[in-house]
């Protein structure tokens, strides 16, 4: 298995971890006029790690701040 595929797999695993305790649900109605620019954020990132990957492996960092952004935009 490649690194990462391992790391996809260890943040999925955490994530389940995290969900299963049951915190209060916090309120997203402020960021709701902001949803397009997160989203847009995301896609920028996303083509930074694309450009990125072309000369290299591509970064895991950028990649866990563009499924957090999008995680956010599914709460909104």
């Amino acid at each position: 298995m490649k690194k990462p595929e391992f790391r996809k797999l260890i943040r999925e695993e955490i994530r389940k971890v995290v969900n299963e305790v049951d915190y209060p649900q916090a309120s997203y109605a402020h960021m709701k006029p902001f949803k397009g620019k997160i989203a847009q954020m995301a896609k920028q990132l996303t083509d930074l790690n694309n450009e990125i990957e072309q000369t290299g492996p591509l970064s895991e960092e950028i990649q866990d701040a563009i499924d957090s952004l999008m995680e956010l935009v599914k709460n909104l």
